[in-house]
């Protein structure tokens, strides 16, 4: 007999797709049942009881099996299985299936509204990782603002621990475990430590297994206390989607470095599920169904956006996007040179997880965009910078890029090249990377050590501080010449009849940065125009525009 081995077979009920139990039976049965289901639940104008309520864990067992025992039906599944509706709107907020069981079957520990932290700063003694602990207490000091970011985790203790070889077991050696062990298990027991915060890129999951075993609490990387925080602070459909698609790249990459006893586990015998399908099998097609969905969400988003910039084309707003390392001062920038009182700029990482957009003014009274940008952090899986690819579209698509640096920071140059690092993987056009303004900000705070050195500036190269607008005149002289320059804008000058035509053209599609009367009853006019209005402007009056002194 032909049997055909169903994982989630769906049924379709008042318009909606149901999850159900996994059954094994042969082709005509398996119609028969489905039918008879339809006809009964339509009869009864009511959804099955076991799916009434949506969200919950319960086994479903057809109510015509009983009918089918001992002749067609081979075996019926107990397992438990989420019931919701399979939904083709791919605007729902979660768009990972069975999060909670992929979580447990590939034993990655679930967080909890409070965590105790105890973080270990790895300290590097071998390649390229040595030259980004040179200056470990303030890598340290970031650690633990990532771990107090997070609202109710806290920090109870930390160190600072060499790393003299690539361990692919245990990351440390057998005699660094066992210190850590004693020193990790007794605050676990008399300070309620409840994680591990190892302060590196990413563990691989035979690691973090590994430790976990020895340390006796739960073990962190990077990746994992990023993608906590960024999951928090998410508020917007884009932002959350982001940090789905975030979380289906690090589960994936603990689907292929683990050590698969997972079929054991679930019963399987040799790990089939149905037409030789391994349990391996089956997660590794529901992230790549996941991911499916959420790209093709963030690609609605994308479109939206890219309508949103063809408006301003249309409207001839040039668009500025700020970049920088997380709390770097972005957003004070933003509402410093928008004037927009409505930003409340906070000093903590990840302030902004959304590209949002602010108008404000330059001195020549031209209107522009600025773009306020997520931030930058080094040291992350590429797969995490990747998530967020259609909020840096908006940099991509700029006319103007503004790279804002903490120059009181101590790894000043350590975050200047990360941020230079992911432009140079966005492949900026040349303009973008020729004209690129560099804001090297907080100068207030700098140490006299700090102030001793010597900075780079130039008309590209620009001190500043946000907080108190010190440097602020000399940073929207340099935006207004660097738009001038990118978006082929030039600065005019004409003397034209004061209830002429040309003054309202010039008003309605360029920028009047002043209007002098003269004694011939004339006006002197200088204006800012871009290249299409300005043949537009000459063909129409049957005149010549002359550069602005």
């Amino acid at each position: 007999m032909s049997t055909l081995r169903l994982f989630k077979p769906t049924i379709m009920l008042h318009g909606q797709l149901w999850l159900r139990t996994s059954v094994t039976i042969n082709q005509r049965c398996w119609i028969s049942i489905s039918k008879q289901c339809l006809k009964k639940h339509k009869q009864q104008k009511k959804t099955p009881p076991s799916v009434a309520h949506l969200k919950r864990e319960a086994p479903f067992v057809f109510s015509v099996v009983k009918k089918f025992q001992g002749k067609n039906i081979m075996q019926i599944d107990e397992e438990p299985m989420l019931f919701q509706p399979l939904s083709r709107d791919i605007n729902q907020d979660d768009l990972i299936d069975n999060r909670s069981q992929l979580l447990n079957d590939l034993k990655i520990k679930p967080t909890h509204k409070k965590e105790t932290a105890f973080i270990i700063q790895p300290n590097f003694k071998w390649g390229k990782g040595r030259f980004f602990t040179k200056l470990s207490d303030s890598r340290l000091s970031e650690a633990k603002a990532l771990v107090e970011s997070i609202q109710s985790w806290g920090v109870h203790d930390s160190c600072i621990e060499s790393v003299h070889e690539n361990n692919p077991k245990l990351f440390f050696g057998s005699g660094k475990i066992i210190e850590l062990s004693k020193r990790i298990r007794t605050m676990i027991n008399e300070n309620n430590v409840t994680m591990v915060f190892l302060n590196t890129g990413k563990l691989s999951q035979r690691q973090i297994k590994e430790l976990e075993a020895a340390w006796g609490c739960k073990v962190f990387d990077r990746y994992r206390v990023v993608l906590e925080l960024f999951k928090e602070r998410a508020s917007t459909r884009e932002a959350k989607l982001q940090v789905q698609l975030a979380e289906v790249q690090y589960l994936r990459t603990h689907l292929s470095s683990s050590d698969f006893d997972y079929d054991q586990q679930r019963g399987g015998g040799k790990g089939m599920m149905g037409s030789g399908q391994t349990y391996m099998e089956k997660a590794r097609r529901q992230l790549t169904e996941a991911e499916t969905k959420i790209k093709k969400a963030l690609g609605h988003i994308k479109q939206q956006r890219n309508q949103t910039k063809t408006e301003r084309v249309r409207k001839s707003i040039p668009q500025i996007a700020l970049v920088g390392y997380t709390n770097a001062g972005k957003t004070t920038l933003a509402k410093l040179l928008s004037k927009d009182a409505k930003m409340q700029p906070e000093n903590r990482l990840f302030a902004t997880l959304d590209t949002t957009a602010h108008q404000g003014k330059l001195p020549s009274g031209m209107n522009a965009l600025f773009i306020d940008t997520v931030g930058f952090i080094s040291d992350l899986p590429h797969e995490l910078v990747e998530s967020f690819a259609t909020t840096l579209e908006d940099v991509k698509t700029s006319d103007l890029i503004i790279h804002v640096s903490d120059c009181s920071h101590p790894e000043f140059e350590l975050q200047k090249n990360t941020v230079e690092d992911v432009l140079k993987k966005l492949k900026l056009s040349e303009h973008l990377q020729d004209n690129m303004i560099h804001v090297l900000n907080k100068a207030d705070l700098r140490t006299a050590e700090q102030e001793s050195s010597t900075l780079e500036t130039d008309d590209r190269h620009l001190l500043l501080s946000a907080t108190s607008g010190e440097g602020a005149p000399q940073l929207l002289d340099a935006i207004q010449q660097g738009l001038l320059k990118s978006t082929g804008r030039g600065q005019y000058q004409i003397n034209i009849d004061q209830s002429g035509e040309e003054l309202s053209f010039l008003y309605r599609h360029g920028t009047v940065v002043s209007a002098k009367g003269l004694d011939d009853g004339t006006l002197d006019v200088v204006t800012i125009l871009d290249q299409p209005n300005r043949g537009r402007f000459e063909k129409h009056f049957h005149v010549k525009l002359k550069n602005a002194n």
